[in-house]
């Protein structure tokens, strides 16, 4: 049971040196995601406003770091897309430091307009890891320097 499809990803490249052409390294999870979510002393605890289960689609990037902006905005793109053909409303929020997670230097969170609730919600998060991951899991490429890590 895990709560994110990241940790697993990055693991495949545990401890290993790539070569500069094999970069950019690009992968798609799909998994059952499991999680304790906190609530407002359970508002929203049932239904499908906050689960504790759900199904996740996770775009994961190994890249140079000097291509780490360009292969965020390429995965916040491909989240819009989505969104954008089910012609659902939506806003991107960048998170503040204070928000963010701890590997995180970049954050943005996608918020989908919910009618029936009037307000909007947060349905994905793309984030740009620079090479904090990479360092932590030993990842490189040839001319010896640390990956940069995308997740949405």
């Amino acid at each position: 049971m895990i709560p994110t499809a990241e940790v697993p990803l990055n693991g495949i490249h545990l401890d290993e040196i790539l070569t500069e052409d094999e970069l950019p390294l690009k992968y798609v999870a799909y998994t059952p995601c499991f999680r304790r979510e906190a609530g407002a002393a359970g508002k929203n605890e049932r239904g499908l406003i906050r689960t504790h289960q759900f199904n996740k689609v996770e775009l994961f990037s190994l890249t140079k770091p000097e291509n780490s902006e360009k292969v965020f905005n390429e995965m916040l793109a491909s989240a819009e897309e989505v969104l954008k053909g089910l012609d659902l409303h939506y806003r991107n929020m960048l998170l503040c430091t204070g928000d963010m997670s701890f590997a995180s230097a970049k954050t943005i969170d996608i918020e989908v307009f919910l009618p029936g609730q009037d307000r909007y919600y947060e349905v994905s998060s793309v984030s740009n890891c620079t090479d904090f991951q990479a360092r932590r899991s030993k990842i490189r490429y040839r001319k010896n320097k640390d990956c940069s890590i995308g997740n949405k």
